[in-house]
Parts: C-alpha cells; structure tokens; sequence
C-alpha cells in the first residue's frame, strides 16, 4: 500500500483493516529501573513470571 493511501485511510472517519506483512512483535516484561537517585528499583511481579519477586524495593547492586 503506498504511503498517501496510508495517509488518506488514516485521517477517515471509519476503521478498515488492511492486509500487511508479518510484523514481528517483541514484548518485555521489565521489573527492575532505575529510580531519579540512579538506584536501581524492583518492582513486584504482579504476574509471577519472574521466579519470586515479591515487594517494590530498593538496591545499589
């Protein structure tokens, strides 16, 4: 689909779908950043995907 078509699609007042090409899709699941004190923060793993984190918490490590 050239790109004015995209363009004219996208400012309409109606959803369409519109075959593409496989896009590849990556999702991460991130429970440790860093705070504004450049300390690193964990955060708790409300879907228990991480092996047993358990409280939002503060490390230098």
């Amino acid at each position: 689909m050239a790109v004015p078509e995209v363009h004219r699609l996208a400012t309409g007042s109606q959803t369409l779908n519109a075959a593409t090409p496989d896009i590849p899709v990556k999702i991460g699941y991130f429970l440790r950043f860093p705070s504004e004190a450049a300390d690193r923060v964990v955060y708790e793993d409300i879907h228990h995907r991480d092996g047993g984190s358990t409280a939002a918490r503060t490390t230098n490590d």
